[in-house]
């Protein structure tokens, strides 16, 4: 076996690998003698059937699956050894598909085309990014305060249900093993279905047409802890047996709210209690201008990393992977995006790769990730007396065995990776900080965007 790179440019190459009979017939061979042990053909015993037979029937797909496997292994084995930062994968270029598989007897030559990303640098001590205070007026803090009161709602059990009320229970369905142990918020409900759901009491059981009842997919995936494509798989009538009822009405401006959403004894007046709002409004809006932070640094970084790409390579692959999932007008209005992606995948690589010991993904990390989808399905609020559940939720959504158990665990472990490194980035660049109004920031953080 013979392999050859040929680096046309900064981000592009050609690999070519030529496979001899001496590669890959001894593991051919092997192969047909297993079969030949384990065949069941028509007029021989198992285990009997002669080899050249054996060879006839199946020779083609094994001669194929081996040498493929030699080509597939000694792609990785050059990625590795060339330190190559392969982008997408290798596409086979057009002479592949003239293969003789039938009649050559010649080496086996395979080319195919690489993309990679040119070499870069990252240096957090270089990189600056601005750092807002916001500072709210009296309008917003008393938007925010109407917020709470929906947001910490008196939270009741109550005998029946109602519109908007939270709904427990299990859903199952007698033509199939579906069984599930799940909650249905009724304000995610279709205002003509929500009718099927109110005036229930415990242990009361409603059946209905999976598929007619919430407003979106989404919604109907996070009940029936599928993913969206395989909820809309879902069909036919559904049965949900109440096991708890849930309400939340939207609390009174008294003592009892005041000590219950900022901490008991800190207002006893509308006055005090506004102030204490403001302060703590500072500290919430300091959330949306560290994912400003975030933004402006990953900013700085891709400028100073200057990564180039094989962006005609980059679409061609996008394109070929998805098999038709996109068009080629679609993926070139969607390919900036995309790049910006992909730099940022790699040099959040480099810098993890530089800090391993601070950038270190815990399962709880993944679990948090897990439970901050759960609290935006609730509508963003993680509710009083409802952490158990969303924690449960979330474990069961990576537990082994459960369903898309690995997807989820990828896209939560994903999730945690960046949240971590994101962490690490803005802790470790200098701040430029200043004091500006709500609507100050959001005019800086639209023109930020705009930008990207």
């Amino acid at each position: 076996m013979t392999t050859s790179f040929d680096k046309h440019s900064s981000t592009l190459g050609k690999l070519t690998i030529s496979i001899d009979k001496a590669d890959y017939q001894p593991a051919v061979d092997k192969k047909l003698k297993e079969y030949s042990k384990k065949a069941v053909i028509k007029g021989f015993r198992p285990g009997f059937a002669p080899v050249g037979m054996i060879q006839k029937m199946y020779g083609k797909s094994i001669l194929y699956d081996e040498v493929i496997e030699v080509v597939n292994s000694e792609i990785n084995n050059h990625i590795k050894s060339a330190n190559l930062k392969i982008v997408g994968e290798p596409l086979p270029t057009e002479n592949n598909a003239k293969i003789d598989w039938d009649n050559q007897t010649e080496p086996f030559v395979f080319e195919f085309d690489f993309g990679f990303s040119t070499d870069f640098s990252v240096d957090l001590n270089t990189i600056s990014a601005n750092k807002y205070t916001i500072e709210p007026d009296d309008e917003k803090v008393n938007e925010s305060i109407e917020q709470m009161r929906k947001q910490m709602p008196i939270t009741s059990k109550p005998e029946s249900s109602l519109a908007d009320d939270i709904i427990f229970g299990k859903l199952t369905q007698e033509s199939s093993s579906f069984s599930l142990e799940t909650a249905i918020p009724l304000d995610k409900v279709k205002e003509e279905s929500v009718f099927k759901f109110t005036g229930l009491e415990l242990g009361s059981k409603v059946t209905f047409d999976i598929q007619s009842i919430f407003e979106i997919s989404k919604s109907l995936a996070l009940a029936t802890s599928l993913s969206e494509e395989e909820a809309t798989l879902l069909a036919g009538d559904f049965e949900f047996e109440i096991t708890d009822i849930t309400r939340q009405e939207i609390a009174e401006l008294n003592q009892e709210f005041f000590d219950r959403s900022i901490g008991e004894g800190k207002a006893t007046t509308l006055e005090e209690y506004q102030t204490e709002v403001k302060g703590i409004l500072r500290e919430n809006y300091n959330r949306e201008s560290n994912y400003i932070l975030e933004v402006s640094s990953q900013n700085a970084l891709l400028n100073q990393a200057n990564i180039d790409l094989p962006d005609e390579f980059l679409k061609k692959w996008l394109f070929d992977s998805n098999e038709g999932k996109f068009t080629k007008e679609q993926i070139e209005n969607e390919y900036h995006l995309f790049a910006r992606s992909l730099r940022l995948d790699l040099i959040f690589g480099e810098i993890s790769e530089q800090n391993k010991e601070a950038i270190d993904v815990q399962m709880e990390d993944i679990v948090e990730e897990g439970r901050k989808e759960i609290r935006g399905y609730f509508g963003g609020s993680s509710y009083a007396g409802m952490e158990e559940f969303i924690d449960k939720m979330a474990r069961d959504m990576i537990k082994k065995g459960a369903k898309d158990a690995q997807a989820n665990m990828r896209k939560f472990m994903d999730a945690a990776f960046k949240t971590k490194v994101n962490q690490f980035i803005t802790e470790n660049i200098s701040k430029n900080e200043s004091i500006v109004s709500v609507d100050q920031f959001k005019d800086i953080a639209d023109n930020l965007f705009k930008e990207a």
